[in-house]
């Protein structure tokens, strides 16, 4: 029976907590359907997917598969194991030199495939880019605040951007 290493992922606080235990268990029926035996769960919880240098369980991930713990990586989607193109070919090579196979919710991950959908994974973080970029310059013009905790001040309550004064804190800012 092939051994399997399971790696999930989820990219902001602002997500839901159980996004890897659900994650996990999509990726335990579908080693369960596919006959394979886990062996191993690796995570990262609130760290984004558009590089691998912060990431200690993708790190611990591929100490695993250095000393060849398993035979067969799945994960929900290669989105969860790189949003980075340089990344994910550095990865998949690394996998393929070592014999490890790679397995999504779609089926095997075969290298066209997996190109296609890591372009599609950075394109994905860009746009993201762009688009918070854009919102954020329009709460600016709103004369609202774009984010970030300032010393002397707190969020109005039901007024998202809008500051009010903390007064104990506002004879130092002052």
């Amino acid at each position: 029976m092939l051994r399997a290493a399971i790696y999930a992922r989820f990219s902001s606080e602002n997500q839901n907590e159980n996004s890897i235990e659900d994650q996990v268990a999509l990726c335990r029926e579908l080693c369960e359907r596919a006959g394979l035996s886990v062996v191993a769960t690796f995570e990262d919880r609130a760290i984004s997917g558009s590089s691998i240098a912060n990431r200690p369980g993708f790190k611990k991930l591929m100490r695993a598969a250095e000393a060849k713990s398993f035979d067969v990586l799945v994960a929900e989607d290669i989105d969860r194991i790189s949003r980075d193109q340089g990344d994910w070919h550095t990865a998949r090579k690394r996998f393929e030199f070592l014999g490890i196979r790679v397995h999504t919710a779609t089926g095997e991950v075969t290298k066209l495939d997996g190109a296609l959908r890591a372009l599609m994974g950075e394109m994905f973080i860009e746009n993201l880019v762009l688009h918070t970029r854009r919102g954020m310059e329009g709460v600016i013009r709103d004369g609202r605040r774009a984010g970030g905790k300032a010393y002397g001040y707190q969020p109005g309550p039901g007024k998202p951007g809008e500051l009010q004064i903390v007064e104990g804190q506002a004879t130092v800012s002052r």
